[in-house]
This record gives C-alpha cells, sequence and structure tokens, in this order.
C-alpha cells in the first residue's frame, strides 16, 4: 500500500458510554458482552435531529415518572453548546406507554454553516450528579430521526446500534479468529463517499452526565479492510482516503489502520469514485474490522457507516453493523 499525504481533515470525539436506558435490569458495568448506543451521525444546516424515548413500562396507577437526560455530544465527546452558550442537554419525563421526544436543531451546532458536523446523542438517568442505569425504566427503547426541517420529512430513522468486543481477526495484528461482528454487504457508486465512524468504549462503568471525563487514557487500534462479493481484498489503482487529520493517496488494498484515543472516536472517509467499478454502476462491498491487541482486544466498539452524497455532503444513509451468535 502506497500513500501520499495531501491535506488534512479530523473527525475525532470523546465517547460517552453506552445508551444507559437499556440494560437496566444489568448491574454488572464490566462485560465485554453487547451493550446498546448511537454512534457517529453527520448533520447538516436545515435538518433537525430527534431522539425519542418510548417507556413502555405496563400501565400500573401506582407508576412514577421517569427522568431521563438528552445531551448531543460533538466529534470530541462533550455536550455542544449553542451559539448563547447555551449547552445542548434537555431533560424528559414520562409514565408507562408515553414516548417524549427532542428536537436538536442543526443550525445551533456550531460549524454546520461550514458543512456537515459529526454528532452523537447520549442518554441517561436524570439525578443529581449522575447515576447508575438501574434508576432507569427496565422497559425502555429509544430511536433517532434525522430530519428535512423544510420538508419535515425523515430520511433516517434508527434505534440504537450495538457495541460489541472485535476479536482478532487474520488480517489482524498478531493474527487471531475471525471476528464475532461485522457488516453486511452494501453498494456504492461514484458520487458517493463512505464514511467509517467507530466510537472506543473501553472496560468499566459507564460514564454519564455531568462527568463526562476519561479515566482511561490509553488508545487503541482496530483495523478496516474493505472487501467485495467474492470477499476478496478491493484494490485501488489509486483514490484518496482520509484519516487521521490527513487526506492520503492510496494504491493497493483499501485498508486502514486507525488509532482511535480511550474514550473517542474516529472517522475514515473513502471516495467511492476510487472503487473499480463505482464509474460503471453500483459495487457490492462489506468492510470486515479486525483489533490491533492488546489494547484493541480489550474494548467494546460501536461502528456506523454513512453513505454521503459528494456533491452536497449530506448524509444519505446510515448502515448499523451486522451481529451474530456464536456457536
Amino acid at each position: 500500500m502506497f500513500l501520499k499525504p495531501w491535506r488534512f481533515f479530523l473527525v475525532v470525539g470523546t465517547l460517552t458510554c453506552c445508551t444507559a436506558l437499556a440494560a437496566a435490569q444489568d448491574g454488572d458495568h464490566d462485560r465485554d458482552d453487547a451493550s446498546p448506543g448511537f454512534g457517529l451521525l453527520s448533520v447538516a444546516q436545515g435538518q433537525i435531529l430527534r431522539v425519542n424515548l418510548t417507556d413502555a413500562r405496563p400501565f400500573d396507577p401506582g407508576s412514577t415518572a421517569a427522568a431521563m437526560e438528552v445531551a448531543l455530544l460533538g466529534a470530541d465527546g462533550q455536550i455542544i453548546n449553542a451559539g448563547d452558550g447555551t449547552p445542548l442537554r434537555f431533560v424528559r419525563t414520562t409514565l408507562p406507554g408515553q414516548t417524549a421526544s427532542v428536537d436538536f436543531d442543526a443550525s445551533l451546532v456550531p460549524g454546520t454553516d461550514r458543512g456537515a458536523v459529526p454528532v452523537r446523542p447520549f442518554i441517561a438517568a436524570a439525578c443529581p450528579n449522575g447515576c447508575n442505569r438501574d434508576s432507569l425504566p427496565t422497559e425502555s427503547f429509544q430511536s433517532l430521526e434525522l430530519m428535512e426541517k423544510a420538508s419535515g420529512r425523515t430520511i433516517i430513522a434508527i434505534n440504537p446500534g450495538t457495541a460489541f468486543a472485535i476479536l482478532q481477526g487474520p488480517g489482524s495484528i498478531p493474527p487471531g479468529p475471525p471476528i464475532r461482528s461485522a457488516f453486511a454487504a452494501f453498494s456504492v457508486i461514484a458520487g458517493q463517499t463512505i464514511r467509517f465512524n467507530i466510537v472506543n468504549i473501553p472496560p468499566g462503568p459507564p460514564i454519564v452526565p455531568p462527568d463526562l471525563a476519561c479515566t482511561h487514557d490509553q488508545p487503541a487500534q482496530v483495523q478496516v479492510s474493505f472487501v467485495d462479493a467474492e470477499g476478496n481484498n478491493i484494490q485501488v489503482i489509486e483514490g484518496t482516503i482520509v484519516i487521521n487529520d490527513v487526506t492520503l493517496t492510496l494504491v493497493g488494498p483499501l485498508q486502514a489502520t486507525l488509532t482511535v484515543p480511550a474514550c473517542a472516536s474516529a472517522s475514515l472517509d473513502i471516495d467511492a469514485a476510487s472503487i473499480p467499478g463505482t464509474a460503471d454502476g453500483n459495487v457490492r462491498i462489506r468492510p470486515v474490522i479486525a483489533a490491533v491487541c492488546p489494547n484493541g482486544c480489550n474494548r467494546r466498539w460501536l461502528p456506523t457507516i454513512e453513505l454521503v452524497d459528494s456533491a452536497t455532503k449530506r448524509t444519505t444513509a446510515l448502515i448499523m453493523p451486522a451481529s451474530h451468535q456464536e456457536r
């Protein structure tokens, strides 16, 4: 693989933990199994990001309201402040059977006047000094919508993704057994940008507002490769990728190693026109993720893929990883 530095771009943000609303029945916060949360999604001027919170507890005349805090985090993992300095964090209360929503106007997110900005919602119990997951309803569900403000139409709607441990793969360093979770195939065509986002969740209990400090200081690495419908590594004659703040010219296998700081996220942008065949029609591709150990194996990761229109810079699709149970 041959890389040439060209220009600079960075999408790195500090992670808060997985969505606190789920797994309320589990008191063990040190597990390495799957846990839900929202990954990065890019928003632009003229869009609304809506977070829906459904309280699915059975109705009981003696039920008390559940209070939930929703905050919008920037690429640095900190709560975003609007232009007047007001933090974009809100509290909503629900009774059993009710759904509450929080709308974030993208125009309040600094930087959207210049282009799309990566954000991720964080949901936790609303209580003084933070609290554990057990204070939330055991039957709570969340969804995320990206809407066009002018038309009111939802263009993307997702449930929380799954944060999972990425095991060593055949191409990892050092080599190991196949990973247990990955993306399914999807199709791309020239005129699109493939944006691979990944969030690094270190071991330990979840971090909840108002304390978003990260107590882990060791970065971890993951290796991302792209294969075709036959399972072969995609070979690039010459193209561009954006990784670690640098736009690079790429020749050879379409793969990269991302160094992700603890409690942080990173992104990799790939020009779909770099992939052979996309000039003539859509091409099926599939990302393969492997941990670079030892640190990469002692983490949970929350990856997402955005398909971005290269002309408008707007996200048109958000793809979540497919998980399967080992047998």
